[in-house]
C-alpha cells in the first residue's frame, strides 16, 4: 500500500504495529517500532485529509505521553 501511495491506510497499519510493540514492551522489537515511527514521520506530510483519525503530531504526542518512560525505545528513535 505504501508503494501505491495509500499513505493514510499505511499509516494506520504502522500505528497498529507500533502500538502493539510499545504496549507489550518487548525491547527486542523496538528496532521495528523505531522504523515504523520514522516511516510515519516521513509519510505524514503527504496526508492531506486525516478523515476521523488524529493527525501525526497528535498521535506522536499521545505515544510520548503513554510510553515516555521507555527510554530504550526513545533513545533508538532519537539517534
Amino acid at each position: 500500500m505504501e508503494d501505491g501511495k495509500r499513505y493514510l491506510v499505511t499509516t494506520l497499519l504502522y500505528r497498529a504495529l507500533l502500538d502493539s510493540i510499545l504496549k507489550r514492551g518487548y525491547t527486542k522489537s523496538y528496532h521495528h517500532g523505531v522504523r515504523y515511527l520514522k516511516k510515519l514521520d516521513a509519510m505524514a506530510p503527504s496526508i492531506n485529509d486525516w478523515l476521523r483519525f488524529v493527525d501525526h503530531g497528535t498521535y506522536k504526542k499521545q505515544v510520548r505521553l503513554a510510553h515516555g518512560r521507555k527510554y530504550n525505545f526513545w533513545g533508538r528513535y532519537d539517534k
